[in-house]
């Protein structure tokens, strides 16, 4: 990799003293990156780095953090202040003399970086086939680059689309020149060879045909990536047969998230469009897709009938559409023979890992398949006694078919949605902890089983690198699985990480852009980066999807709070404390009752919350942190110890928390730090 500071020589002519502070800031915001993707820096060259990295991916994944970090920076920082590099990066061999290196590779490396636009990322072909179904964020090709001193030309790729339209037009029109005479004419003897097959009378023509046809498909078929499966229409129209349809849709979403070129949208999104009268198009607007999938359930006996079809949102085209007449039995594969059936309408051609993964969907009893559904249709409803009964029929599920990973995955999303909200942590993630296990062992396939543990690893054993690498093998398993996104967004948040923490935050609201849950969780986080104004746009946008959501107004009293808003801050918390009974909420209010100054209204949240938690459990954290504002600091480093005794989900934000900037010297704080390994 080479980095390539901008405008550093012209900005050392106006004013040495700044240029060589903004060298000096760059260097310590990118070094921290470099090591935590096992990079090691070579040398410096003036404003440059050459780094080496054990894989492209971890490359590829530096640079898009460096890229990340300096935007965040910058975002406080006067336009002249502003730091943007050029990053390039090659895979190719090296020749080591002592600690330097040298080669093609090396100097590949470096005429590819001034192709890429300030704050962007240009790499090489050997790079873009390496990484490209890894990763999220799109490289577009530059075309053939004729490189100074390097013999062949090499194609290059670009995260930037305007740079692509600009050099790979230029690159195209570069191609046909004096020199390219030999390969017009070859081009026209292929082209004649084409006809003189399509015209002769034997059985050549056919195939000819056929793979012209196809080669067509493949090049101008619509670039169709997003995708929305609604929810499917219960036409027995039985309360009680909701499970099942609802289930389907689920079940569907999940098979098709298994192709790695398709973005589906999560099951939170799209059953806010259960019953809607909302037109597709609009819906598609709304989701930001391309494709919906519609389609109707109905179940007789052990026997059901699906219906399903595929529009092209804009311009409201039917791509495909069939209808399953199959025994219950069957059901788990037909969500498998749904999802090839899409992949081939949209032209996707399936990697054979892919293949193989919609082929083996396991066989498992009715019953065993109808609790199962059952537990997650519970589960989504969110009340402590939903969550216990989908338990219940997870446990269910499990009797029938011991070997169910799946049913396990949704007994650990229970119990670990029951930690802290409703029940001691200590009483149900050591279960939740078994059941993720289980899930991995029994398919280790299975992104679901390891976001569970992610959860776990994170919220209650605090074990920072197994929730890195299980959210990572969630991610890599399945890339349109939010939740997985979502996880590792908070261990990123959590551990100080916020411009990598964004990334990933951007791409779990981008699959699940209707959640009030999500959303406002990345205004929490902001508020944790002490981005203020973005958390407070952030989580004025959750209002408009859930205007009553009272921890969203709760984290907007803090951000109000934070910012001496006194007036909008305690506007807020007075909203939070009349929308909901969530011990999160009493415990902010008197926070930011106490900064105010208002101390007896102070001490009435807290009253408030030694109410709630004289019949359910609430997170010591809370307290600490209402005690902290009052003044009462060994009381509330109490209540911090109690919270890290308990394993408390909330402990995950200490480091981090601004309420806590007054007590990071003490020596407590620093001891609790150190216990968590943060």
């Amino acid at each position: 990799m080479f980095t390539d500071l901008c405008g550093y020589s012209a900005s050392m002519q106006r004013n040495e003293a700044q240029a060589l502070e903004m060298l000096k800031v760059h260097w310590a915001l990118l070094r921290p990156v470099f090591a935590r993707f096992n990079g090691r820096e070579i040398k410096t060259i003036g404003d440059a780095f050459l780094i080496e990295f054990p894989s492209t991916l971890q490359a590829v994944h530096a640079g898009l953090a460096m890229q990340a970090a300096l935007i965040e920076h910058n975002q406080t920082e006067e336009e002249e202040k502003k730091i943007k590099i050029r990053i390039g990066i090659h895979m190719g061999d090296v020749e080591r003399v002592g600690n330097d290196v040298f080669g093609d590779g090396v100097n590949i490396a470096s005429r590819i970086e001034p192709l890429a636009p300030p704050g962007g990322i240009c790499i090489s072909e050997s790079v873009y086939a390496a990484v490209h179904n890894k990763i999220e964020v799109p490289f577009f090709s530059l075309g053939l680059q004729h490189l100074k001193n390097i013999s062949q030309p090499v194609v290059v790729y670009s995260d930037s689309p305007e740079q692509a339209r600009r050099l790979s037009h230029k690159s195209s029109l570069g191609q046909f020149g004096r020199r390219n005479v030999p390969v017009i004419a070859a081009a026209a003897l292929l082209l004649i060879a084409v006809v003189s097959l399509l015209v002769m009378p034997d059985s050549p023509i056919e195939e000819g045909r056929n793979w012209l046809q196809k080669r067509r498909n493949e090049l101008f078929s619509p670039a169709v990536h997003r995708l929305a499966v609604l929810p499917f229409e219960n036409l027995s129209h039985d309360p009680d047969q909701d499970y099942f349809t609802d289930g389907m849709t689920e079940e569907l979403i999940a098979a098709l998230a298994k192709i790695k070129n398709l973005q589906v949208i999560s099951r939170t999104s799209i059953m806010q469009y259960k019953d809607s009268s909302k037109s597709l198009p609009q819906i598609a607007k709304e989701l930001g897709v391309d494709l919906v999938m519609e389609g109707s359930a109905l179940r007789s006996g052990n026997r059901v009938r699906i219906t399903a079809q595929l529009i092209l949102a804009v311009p409201d085209q039917h791509l495909w559409a069939e209808t399953y007449d199959r025994d219950l039995q069957e059901i788990l594969g037909l969500q498998s023979e749904v999802a090839r059936a899409v992949a081939d309408a949209v032209k996707i051609q399936l990697t054979p890992r892919e293949f193989e993964q919609l082929s083996g969907a396991r066989k498992v009893s009715v019953e065993a398949h109808d609790y199962y559904l059952q537990g997650r249709f519970l589960l989504s409803q969110g009340g402590e006694m939903d969550i216990k009964q989908a338990i219940d029929r997870f446990d269910s599920a499990i009797q029938l078919e011991p070997d169910y990973a799946l049913a396990y995955a949704g007994v650990a999303d229970a119990y670990w949605l029951l930690a802290d909200y409703f029940l001691p942590p200590s009483e149900t993630m050591p279960r939740a902890k078994a059941a993720a296990l289980k899930a991995v062992s029994l398919g280790e396939d299975l992104a679901e089983a390891h976001s569970a543990l992610a959860a776990v690893n994170f919220f209650y054993d605090y074990d920072w690198t197994a929730t890195e690498r299980e959210a990572r093998r969630a991610i890599e398993l399945n890339p349109s699985l939010s939740d997985a996104h979502f996880i590792y967004a908070n261990y990123l948040s959590a551990r100080g990480l916020h411009a990598e923490a964004d990334m990933e935050n951007r791409k779990a609201l981008n699959l699940d852009p209707l959640s009030v849950f999500k959303n406002e969780e990345v205004g929490w986080m902001l508020y944790m980066a002490r981005r203020y104004e973005d958390a407070i746009e952030q989580l004025h946008h959750t209002l408009e999807l859930d205007p009553t959501d009272a921890l969203t107004h709760a984290d907007l009293a803090l951000c109000y709070i934070a910012q001496n808003q006194i007036v909008e801050a305690l506007a807020e918390a007075k909203k939070a404390l009349q929308s909901g009974d969530d011990p999160m909420v009493p415990a902010t209010a008197s926070y930011v009752f106490g900064i105010a100054g208002l101390k007896h209204e102070a001490r009435a949240a807290l009253s408030e919350l030694e109410n709630i938690a004289s019949v359910r459990y609430v997170c010591p954290y809370d307290f600490a942190a209402a005690y902290l504002v009052l003044g009462e600091k060994d009381r509330a480093f109490e209540w911090f110890n109690k919270a890290y005794d308990d394993r408390s989900v909330c402990m995950v934000w200490f480091k981090v928390d601004p309420r806590f900037d007054g007590i990071r010297s003490d020596a407590r704080f620093k001891d609790l730090l150190f216990r968590m390994a943060l």
